[in-house]
């Protein structure tokens, strides 16, 4: 029913007929108790789960690794060290190692002296002198 709607993007008919309800409302109503039933993660939860994952094939991934150097198949191995790399660049993603350093820069106009000079420059344009 959710793959139905949310992946394959079917119609409600089209999924009251796939699914054998007898109306198009009965077939939103189990979409809406499905998706009462399972409620979105929050990102706390989501990230716990990416990083489970990543960790498990960062661990198949350095057995075959092993296994790929000891029977000297270097371009398995080579495969496999560009896949772990990858997979740890994700990482320090995740944790936010590659977020681009902040700097903060005030500029300070003095704000009187800033409208003097408007000034000046809106009265020399009314004089017919174009400043540029």
């Amino acid at each position: 029913m959710f793959y139905l709607r949310s992946v394959a993007g079917l119609s409600w008919s089209a999924i009251r007929d796939e699914c054998g309800y007898t109306s198009n409302g009965g077939a939103q109503r189990a979409y809406k108790r499905y998706l009462d039933r399972n409620p979105v993660p929050d990102g706390d939860t989501v990230l716990a789960e990416i990083i489970e994952r990543k960790r498990v094939t960062t661990g198949v991934a350095t057995k075959a690794l092993a296994r790929a150097v000891s029977s000297q198949d270097w371009s398995a191995a080579a495969s496999l060290l560009r896949t772990i790399n990858a997979q740890d660049n994700e990482l320090a993603k995740l944790y936010g190692l590659h977020a681009p350093e902040r700097h903060q820069h005030q500029v300070a106009v003095a704000t009187a002296d800033r409208f003097d000079q408007l000034e000046r420059e809106l009265l020399a344009t009314i004089d017919g002198q174009v400043i540029e």
